[in-house]
């Protein structure tokens, strides 16, 4: 049923676009006059003061900070524009539509940099950067029409709106002063807001509704009279539908991303909403989004690569974290702000803020094991620095990454094993690299993964034994044939028969030090199996015996293959060139990943395949692992028996 209405949900999402973009392409007058009757409702804009106003100095330890907001607002009065490594940089005329890929053009439509000009404004007091920043407003509302083009595109007018209001609330002495631009601006405003407001019921991308929902909410408060009110209620409708619907109603973005913007809309409506209107709804709904946002984490506060698009910046993390911990006093959110109440931070809650946010007592915050996730990120955790994050959600569209029971790992604090990550958010040769299943550190059979499609639901059963065992085991929830991502890798050698096979991934963590992980294939036939585990960059490897040696500075895990049943000890390979691996730690920068790759030539099925990862080859050397009557799976590691249960 959920699927059905999703589907009609698209479908009614396709044609309220499509009789939008058709209005304003062929009757534009007409539909301008509409939007303009939809805007006049909205009555004058008067933006309130979001900002604190008992701000007194921006702390010196930010001094690093302030240099980089003020490059980034240098670059942008040169007309320098830059996105996923990408730079543009135009004359006096801006092109709106820049030969760029279409992710670029939303970036450029979105004027996150309006807000890096107004705080640079703000706290320099330079007119030159509210003088630019009105400017570009100015050009943009003359180059784009109502209705047309990337700039009209839901993401990227909502971002744009939230933009727009935040930098004239810092920049309101500059804009007063110029008697022509309030009414400009205001106007246009309105006509954005209009628009915004218009589709708001049809979008179907989940992102788009929530960032919509954080652009409505300060729209309902600069234009409080008329229509304002139906604007907010809109803004807290969209909110509350995020947290309705749940996790697997967000299938085209990945797991941190979604979580992120969950949690980011949760912290603009306590910050800035009226607290009359379900501000303490929004308090304990931002409390439980930040709490899964941490179980995503790496022990040094990074999101794992997972999925298809960019991931929030470093930068944006600490910035939320800093919010939360001053607003509902958790100090674990602290030390993940990096002890520092940045500048974003203090110039929305001021010196009472910061001084919230410095009474907090210093709480280190640890990657702690979770294995029960609704977001799809399951981790485990020593407690201290070292931990592995599991990804546990299937593909839902063809352009999703295939990192189905992917993982990362950290390792006394340095990222060791990578997922590959984004290049850049377009479709392309390089792109499709990153996509493929050859990306990630996952099973193949025959050169395949099993099928990971939306219908087929991720059952998984954890395994703790106090001290001793943490984990889980995975599975797809029913028996799919393999889905053909590449042709078989020919090596005078015929793929195995094409039966059903069932697979089961186990990642566990024993005696807080040994990182194993096991593939369980159940079905028939001799097939060719590989493993493959992507080592950060900075790594270099080495085969000696049956087993991988990764070493990067004074770092160096060993890996020991495991397997039970029929199959034949595996031969390890090396940076093969037919399986070549890339690690995008952001867009626009990509490195190449080394790679090991354990191969069974001959496995019969069924039978259990892994590998065990430590730093101590003597303890690795003699690992063992099988299969009990009971079907259990055990491990024999450094001279002690550990079972593993089965799902």
């Amino acid at each position: 049923m959920q699927r059905v209405e999703s589907a009609l949900r698209r479908e009614l999402a396709s044609l309220g676009e499509a009789a939008r973009r058709a209005a304003f392409a062929r009757l534009p007058r007409l539909a301008s006059a509409m939007l303009t009757m939809e805007a006049r409702g909205l009555g004058a804009p008067s933006v309130p003061h979001f900002f604190a106003r008992d701000l007194v100095r921006i702390s010196p330890t930010l001094s690093d900070d302030l240099l980089e907001l003020y490059g980034r607002s240098e670059q942008v009065l040169a007309n320098r524009f830059g996105f996923f490594g990408e730079t543009e940089e135009f004359d006096a005329e801006i092109a709106w539509e820049p030969r760029r890929g279409r992710a670029w053009q939303v970036e450029l439509h979105s004027f996150d940099y309006a807000l890096d000009l107004a705080l640079t404004f703000r706290i320099s007091g330079d007119e030159r950067y509210a003088r630019h920043l009105r400017y570009l407003l100015a050009a943009w509302i003359a180059s784009n029409p109502p209705g047309r083009a990337v700039g009209w595109t839901p993401l990227a007018l909502a971002r744009r709106i939230r933009n727009w209001v935040l930098a004239a609330d810092l920049s309101r002495d500059s804009f007063q002063a110029d008697t022509d631009f309030p009414r400009l601006f205001g106007s246009s405003l309105a006509q954005q807001v209009a628009y915004l407001a218009w589709q708001a019921s049809w979008l179907e991308d989940r992102r788009a509704r929530l960032v919509t929902s954080r652009a409505l909410l300060l729209a309902s408060r600069t234009f409080s009279s008329g229509r304002g009110v139906e604007v907010g209620q809109t803004a807290h409708a969209l909110l509350a539908e995020a947290f309705d619907d749940g996790f697997e109603s967000f299938p085209d973005h990945p797991q941190p991303l979604r979580q992120f913007e969950l949690a980011a809309a949760c912290c603009d409506h306590v910050l800035f909403g009226d607290a009359d209107d379900g501000t303490n709804w929004a308090r304990e709904q931002l409390q439980g989004a930040l709490e899964s946002l941490e179980g995503m984490l790496h022990p040094d506060g990074t999101v794992a690569m997972f999925g298809h698009e960019p991931l929030p910046s470093a930068e944006a993390l600490t910035t939320l974290f800093a919010l939360g911990a001053a607003e509902l006093g958790v100090p674990q959110w602290k030390d993940l702000a990096g002890g520092e109440f940045g500048i974003l931070p203090y110039m929305i809650l001021g010196e009472s803020g910061r001084c919230r946010f410095d009474e907090l007592p210093h709480e280190s915050w640890h990657a702690d094991t979770r294995l029960h996730s609704e977001s799809g990120i399951c981790r485990l955790g020593d407690g201290n620095s070292s931990a592995m994050l599991i990804c546990a959600l299937p593909r839902n569209s063809p352009h999703d990454h295939r990192d189905l029971f992917s993982f990362e790992l950290t390792v006394y604090g340095q990222r060791t094993v990578v997922d590959s990550g984004i290049y850049r958010p377009a479709v392309g040769a390089d792109q499709e690299d990153l996509a493929a299943a050859r990306g990630h550190n996952v099973l193949l059979v025959d050169g395949s993964l099993p099928k990971t499609d939306s219908g087929s639901g991720i059952q998984s059963r954890p395994v703790d034994e106090s001290d001793k065992v943490q984990g889980l085991w995975l599975k797809l929830g029913r028996d799919v044939r393999p889905e053909e991502l590449s042709p078989p890798e020919s090596r005078g050698r015929p793929p195995g028969p094409r039966g059903s096979i069932e697979h089961q991934r186990g990642c566990f963590l024993v005696e807080g030090r040994f990182w194993v992980v096991l593939d369980r294939l159940a079905g028939s036939g001799v097939h060719r199996v590989e493993s493959l585990i992507h080592f950060y960059p900075a790594f270099s490897l080495e085969v000696v015996g049956r087993m991988v040696v990764a070493k990067s500075g004074a770092v160096a895990v060993r890996v020991q293959p495991l397997s039970c049943g029929d199959a034949n000890n595996p031969s390890v390979a090396k940076c093969r060139t037919e399986a070549p691996g890339w690690y995008s730690p952001a867009p626009g920068t990509r490195y190449p990943s080394q790679i090991s790759v354990f191969e069974w030539d001959q496995a019969a099925l069924p039978c259990v395949l892994g590998y065990v990862i430590g730093n101590k080859p003597d303890d690795l050397t003699n690992a063992q692992v099988c299969v009990a009557s009971t079907g259990e799976i055990l491990l024999d590691l450094d001279g002690m028996g550990y079972a593993l249960g089965i799902l």
